[in-house]
């Protein structure tokens, strides 16, 4: 269940957790009986309950009130840098909230459980194989309660891993599975070799960039190794990951005291003060399916160059967003009016975040594909338990104009083990109007 956290590698934003805790809070789960309602084929009522749990997301964003700080003007000719970086990579430990705060995400964990029932009904004696399977190993629950033969469920970390087993005998005593049917293996799935191959695959690895969590060299090597119909897209869910990009105006880019010298800011998919200038478009789109399109080692372009073009439509919905949070954080109403102006059309840097297609439907399922978005289909806010990744383009924000066009070019440095993180370059130019 737990892509970066709980199969191939750290995380990205150095938080350092103890996962010797989860036995004791999985036995204090026990004792609430929320775990009981695994069993339950209501969706909503285990979800539910374990939202209520979750103590925080992956990294609360803080914002603090701007009144109180002199906020810098947008400058009109700044010099763009280019923007490169690499997730921090190697075995931490994660906290119990949140694994808690990835299963309380309910699009996704609702999500997953619909696309494993959808792909599962009817097929008798399916093997599964579940990559990050994570300390709760709820995707491979899942998939046992959806009818499937045997789960392999691979687990990187070795206290995870141990948790996960205690996970699945505690849901066999309840009878909430029959005993045999789930595997928990230790281990990367780049290096386990399975005693059979795979009907479907379930792998929930996706960074807040879809590929920073090693997924290229992931499902590469089990489309070659683990599956029996690689290229069938059923085979996969999810059915295709996706990195969307825009160009935006963050407002907290404007306060004098911003560090100058960070290039790329993590922040809450549901913060107020991110807003984009442009449509946002995909800037990594992952089918795992079909025709091998995993990038082997080496530098690859992600895409071919994206046009944003900056609308007066977005500038002035970007103005009013910022204006009411302004005055909901105590501004009075003519100084937030006037600050919003400024901060509207002006251009920080390129946020990306991740969307799942974890079923693409079809007739057999009439059509409706399932989907989760971290953000809105306009990059609105909204909760999710991915972060937003804001790649910063200068040291100040920078004064943009309706039909100014701002070009991104990106790449992707892909090393020759799941375990070596992966490279991203980001260069942008502007053509003003």
């Amino acid at each position: 269940m737990s892509g970066l956290m709980s199969h191939q590698i750290g995380a990205y934003f150095g938080v350092h957790l103890d996962l010797g805790a989860p036995l004791s809070f999985m036995a204090a789960l026990k004792n609430m009986a929320v775990v009981m309602l695994l069993s339950s084929p209501a969706t909503c009522g285990y979800v539910t309950a374990l939202s209520a749990l979750t103590l925080t997301p992956r990294l609360r964003q803080r914002t603090a009130a701007t009144e109180s700080v002199m906020m810098v003007p947008a400058e009109q000719q700044p010099e763009l840098r280019e923007a490169t970086w690499t997730p921090s990579m190697g075995f931490i430990r994660f906290t119990v909230d949140m694994y808690m705060a990835m299963i309380g995400d309910q699009a996704r964990t609702a999500g997953f459980k619909e696309a494993i029932e959808r792909r599962l009904r009817d097929r008798d004696g399916c093997v599964v194989l579940d990559i990050g399977t994570g300390p709760f190993a709820i995707l491979a629950i899942f998939a046992a309660q959806a009818g499937a033969a045997k789960v392999y469920a691979i687990e990187a970390n070795a206290a995870a891993a141990k948790q996960a087993q205690a996970t699945v005998d505690g849901a066999v005593e309840r009878g909430d599975i029959e005993s045999g049917v789930i595997v928990i293996i230790e281990g990367f799935s780049t290096t386990t070799t399975l005693p059979e191959r795979a009907d479907l695959l379930v792998a929930e690895i996706v960074g807040s960039i879809a590929s920073e969590e090693g997924m290229y060299t992931t499902i590469r090597d089990a489309r070659h190794r683990h599956l029996k119909r690689p290229a069938d897209p059923k085979s996969y869910i999810p059915a295709r990951c996706q990195t969307v990009a825009a160009p935006v105006a963050y407002s907290l880019h404007h306060r004098s005291d911003w560090d100058t010298t960070a290039s790329l800011v993590r922040l809450e998919c549901s913060s107020p003060w991110l807003a984009p200038l442009a449509t946002p478009q995909l800037w990594e789109d992952f089918a795992f399916g079909g025709e091998d399109q995993s990038f082997g080692p080496g530098l690859h372009a992600l895409t071919p160059p994206l046009d944003f073009c900056v609308t007066a439509a977005t500038i002035a919905a970007n103005g009013q967003l910022y204006a009411k949070q302004l005055e909901l954080n105590g501004m009075d109403t003519d100084r937030a009016a006037k600050m919003a102006q400024t901060t509207a059309c002006s251009l920080s840097g390129v946020a990306c975040w991740p969307r799942l297609v974890l079923d693409e439907g079809g007739e057999d399922e009439g059509g409706k594909p399932i989907i989760v978005e971290s953000r809105g289909m306009s990059g609105e806010a909204r909760y999710s338990h991915w972060q937003t990744v804001l790649l910063l383009l200068s040291t100040k924000p920078t004064c943009m104009h309706a039909g100014d066009v701002i070009t991104v070019q990106s790449e992707i440095e892909i090393g020759a083990e799941v375990d070596t993180p992966p490279r991203y370059t980001m260069r942008a130019s502007i053509e003003r109007n």
